[in-house]
């Protein structure tokens, strides 16, 4: 007979766990989890110097993506605790953009909706934990400081498509630091794995994030965002006041665009490679 390890909380490392609502609960009454099944997309990205193309698979699974939990969360120090209060924190600044109300966001809104989003991209991951990137540390940073650490970046975008077609999509993969040559380890490998990109909507709230434990590959993956009127910035901030809605609304189609970001990142730094050697 098989032992069950026993696992421990992926915020605090404490015991007692309970199972937490990947996206925000309370917004479910706002939500409707209608859609009876979802596509989940699991995307092996080739690494620089390796090979010129990606595996990818995609399975069905039943039920609304907005109803997905994880057991990996204590009850006590952080789902009734921190993780809780950042919750009743952010609603009354989520919720108008979940809605695609009018909306102004402060340098503070936007820190603790930045809080929020990675806090639902942190649980995420462990819905399949072979291809978590996210590092200890940032969990940490967020824990403590109720903030995202530097190593982040994050867009939203107002979908109208999105109250009827969720889409969630997390890529992740090992990047080298400078863009050159392989990672140490062996590439492909869950423990090599530094850098993610996290792509969903809730209603028309449209988020976009990534993050990575190489701080040139968060600055190399820019691919024009920050350019792009349909998308605003807010972690880092750049702007101490965003107007909401931007005046152009984000498509399924600018999503798929956006998720193809971190291949064409590994596909651009691998014709580099060769044109190097």
């Amino acid at each position: 007979m098989m032992t069950r390890t026993k696992r421990f909380c992926i915020f605090c490392g404490g015991p007692g766990l309970t199972k937490e609502h990947i996206w925000a609960d309370w917004a479910s009454r706002f939500v409707p989890k209608m859609v009876p099944f979802h596509t989940k997309l699991t995307l092996e990205i080739q690494m620089p110097g390796i090979a010129d193309n990606s595996v990818s698979n995609f399975k069905k699974v039943d039920g609304d993506p907005r109803s997905r939990k994880v057991r990996r969360v204590c009850k006590n120090v952080c789902n009734g605790g921190w993780m809780a209060k950042l919750q009743d924190r952010v609603k009354p600044i989520a919720l108008p953009l979940i809605l695609g109300r009018e909306a102004i966001l402060s340098a503070s809104d936007q820190r603790l909706l930045g809080a929020w989003v990675g806090m639902a991209v942190m649980c995420s991951e462990y819905s399949d934990e072979d291809f978590a990137a996210i590092p200890q540390s940032d969990r940490d940073f967020l824990r403590n400081f109720m903030m995202l650490p530097s190593s982040w970046k994050v867009w939203i975008g107002n979908c109208p498509d999105g109250e009827k077609d969720p889409i969630w999509n997390h890529q992740s993969g090992a990047f080298p630091d400078d863009g050159v040559g392989v990672p140490e380890a062996n590439p492909g490998h869950k423990d090599t794995l530094n850098t993610q990109m996290t792509a969903y909507t809730f209603g028309r709230l449209y988020i976009l994030a990534i993050s990575s434990t190489r701080p040139n590959i968060v600055r190399l993956w820019r691919n024009g965002l920050e350019g792009v009127g349909r998308l605003r910035q807010i972690i880092p901030i750049i702007d101490d006041k965003v107007t909401w809605p931007p005046l152009i609304a984000v498509s399924s189609l600018d999503i798929w665009n956006d998720m193809d970001g971190l291949r064409r990142l590994a596909i651009d730094m691998n014709r580099r490679n060769a044109a190097e050697q």
